[in-house]
């Protein structure tokens, strides 16, 4: 009997069992975020709040834009600093979907568009962008975590339409608060956790690549304070905490400009970098009267 050929078939059918467990244990240590689920349970949310008698419709949050002067309590900020996956795990069940109920031209249906916000204080306090608010054009708007917890808007504290920034309150209490953190240097490292196109829960890192004073509008004189990092982000994203690698917010997702190096007729062509135009986190802190 050729036992070194069946040692040798043993040690091969070993490595392999070890292999699959490896594997196995390798998809069990990560989740899957299933976006259609996310999507679902969001309009759902906001379908029964649409049809609660005491809800806070979208036109009344829009009626108490331009508040100044919200009373807070934050964080401290942190100072150890983390590896991204670490504070991945941390930041995450403060960064919510904010989800606004419409309805198209197209159809009689309701459909959900999406934003981002991060929630700064353990009774609710929430920043999103000034234009999440201010833009939409439907009945009712909410956030949900990533464990499909909801949770409705009752009213704005403070916002800034300069800055582009809206603090707000959810109807909820005993919330994990972010720290915020301002006039982190030029190259330090960051992250942002937002959703793309409903890719919800999406990290991406890069730096901080300058502070810059940008016109609100071509048309207007009046600049406002930006944060410009070189993290991914786009469409869906607007509201996103941008971190440093201790979990500080340093700032949050605004808006992106394309440059491109040529025109044809009217249509650009050969894109050659995105910025992305962030709210440095020290606007956030001007809003806030600290209890």
């Amino acid at each position: 009997m050729d036992y070194s050929a069946d040692m040798k078939n043993f040690f091969a059918r070993l490595v392999l069992i070890v292999l699959a467990v490896a594997a196995n244990r390798v998809v069990a240590a990560v989740e899957f975020v299933d976006d259609d689920s996310l999507r679902r349970m969001l309009q759902h949310h906001l379908e029964q709040l649409n049809a609660s008698t005491n809800k806070v419709s979208l036109a009344t949050l829009q009626s108490q834009l331009d508040r100044t002067g919200a009373v807070v309590r934050i964080a401290r900020a942190a100072s150890r600093q983390r590896e991204w996956p670490e504070v991945f795990s941390r930041v995450r069940n403060s960064v919510f979907i904010i989800g606004e109920l419409y309805k198209c031209k197209k159809c009689h249906s309701w459909h959900v568009n999406t934003a981002s916000g991060f929630v700064i204080s353990a009774d609710g306090a929430l920043v999103t962008n000034h234009h999440v608010i201010r833009d939409s054009e439907g009945a009712v708007i909410g956030a949900m975590n990533a464990a499909g917890e909801f949770f409705p808007i009752k009213e704005v504290l403070a916002d800034s339409r300069r800055e582009d920034i809206a603090i707000v309150r959810l109807d909820g209490a005993n919330f994990e608060p972010l720290p915020l953190l301002a006039d982190k240097p030029v190259g330090s490292p960051v992250a942002v956790l937002s959703h793309p196109d409903k890719s919800f829960y999406s990290l991406t890192s890069g730096i901080i690549s300058r502070y810059s004073l940008e016109r609100v509008s071509e048309q207007s004189h009046t600049r406002r304070h930006t944060l410009v990092i070189t993290a991914d982000y786009a469409k869906g994203s607007s509201g996103a905490p941008v971190f440093d690698n201790c979990g500080n917010v340093v700032g949050l997702a605004s808006s992106t400009e394309s440059v491109y190096y040529s025109e044809d007729h009217g249509k650009q062509e050969n894109l050659q970098q995105v910025f992305k135009f962030c709210v440095p986190a020290g606007c956030v802190l001007d809003l806030i009267r600290e209890r």
